[in-house]
């Protein structure tokens, strides 16, 4: 099963993701970026995506 066992995949998906949201992630500056990003982070980890 490996060290992290079935959330392996997990892992590695929310990986990804994260390079996929930081890439589309909205805003005029960096700041406004990351505190966006942040915020999709966070609702992914409850499968609750917001649009801004």
């Amino acid at each position: 099963m490996g060290l992290f066992g079935e959330r392996a995949s997990y892992l590695i998906y929310f990986y990804h993701l994260c390079e996929y949201l930081a890439a589309a992630a909205p805003g005029a500056n960096e700041k406004q970026q990351k505190k966006w990003l942040e915020k999709q982070k966070k609702l992914s980890k409850t499968i609750r995506f917001s649009k801004y």
